[in-house]
């Protein structure tokens, strides 16, 4: 089997038993005989699912998709009613009912199993240290998992699994299994020393282009900068929240006064227009036009 199926169909069957309750998963934690997992948290339960189809062969692993199938429907049926001596036999039916419970979480398997699972791409380690993710790399990673519909639990596993092992960051985390993601970004902010969002704010909008520095190099400074005020923003009790409309405005207006003389004079109508919808992308095409008529 590909790597990459068997990634996929490891990310459907975590997604589908998200929808499962605490008890829910108890029951099939004892079906699979996964000990040490009563009274455990529902994100405990959750990992410990996860390690054992980890643990599980490419043939076993597709088996159990089959019978994680059944054994949902054997968990979230309740057992049926006596029925009157003159009530329809079960046999005459043409077929069971299924609850909206079992019929919601019968729909979040298929559908997580034509899909993958959230995967940071590249690996998070101590701040600055080199071939490592940055802070904005990571958060931005996260949003583009929730613009595609992955849940936020599924979101915060898949950032500590790309925790180098060793690190304490990792181990402080496994060790929070309640955490939410506001919560994890607030963690991960402290982790790279980054600075809260009034102060991001403050230096976005006096931000220049220093003498040695390129306006291609500067205008991806300054969007990195907008990108962090926004994501601090976001998080849970943030100082102070700037919504992106202002955010906006301000990156628009310190750009027209933080480029070189020249460059500013040709992209200020570009940057003026504050109501526009001008991208990332026309911005650094309209700059490379400037730039190579120099």
């Amino acid at each position: 089997m590909a790597t990459q199926d068997r990634e996929e169909m490891e990310g459907g069957l975590m997604t589908s038993l998200q929808g499962l309750s605490r008890d829910e998963l108890d029951s099939l934690c004892v079906d699979l005989k996964i000990v040490g997992q009563t009274g455990k948290t529902h994100w405990s339960k959750l990992r410990a699912l996860g390690c054992h189809f980890e643990d599980l062969s490419d043939e076993e692993l597709g088996g159990a998709i089959k019978d994680l199938t059944e054994k949902i429907y054997t968990i979230v049926t309740p057992a049926p009613d006596n029925r009157p001596k003159d009530a329809p036999s079960p046999d005459s039916q043409e077929g069971p009912d299924v609850t909206p419970k079992e019929d919601k979480l019968m729909k979040d398997l298929t559908a997580a199993l034509k899909r993958r699972e959230f995967k940071v791409q590249g690996q998070i380690g101590e701040p600055g240290q080199k071939d490592r993710l940055t802070f904005s790399s990571i958060a931005n990673q996260i949003e583009q998992g929730l613009k595609k519909g992955h849940p936020e639990l599924e979101i915060i596993m898949g950032v500590v699994k790309a925790i180098t092992y060793g690190l304490p960051l990792r181990a402080y985390l496994e060790g929070r299994p309640e955490i939410t993601l506001p919560q994890l970004r607030r963690v991960l902010r402290s982790h790279f020393k980054e600075r809260g969002a009034i102060e991001l704010y403050q230096e976005l909008t006096s931000v220049v282009q220093q003498p040695k520095e390129s306006s291609h190099d500067f205008l991806l400074r300054a969007m990195d900068l907008r990108q962090k005020v926004l994501f601090a923003s976001q998080e849970d009790k943030a100082t102070l929240q700037y919504d992106k409309a202002l955010v906006r405005d301000t990156f628009s207006q310190s750009l027209s006064t933080g480029f070189n003389e020249r460059i500013r004079m040709e992209m200020r109508p570009h940057l003026e227009n504050t109501t526009s919808t001008i991208t990332d992308e026309d911005l650094l095409e309209r700059l490379n036009q400037v730039v190579s008529v120099e």
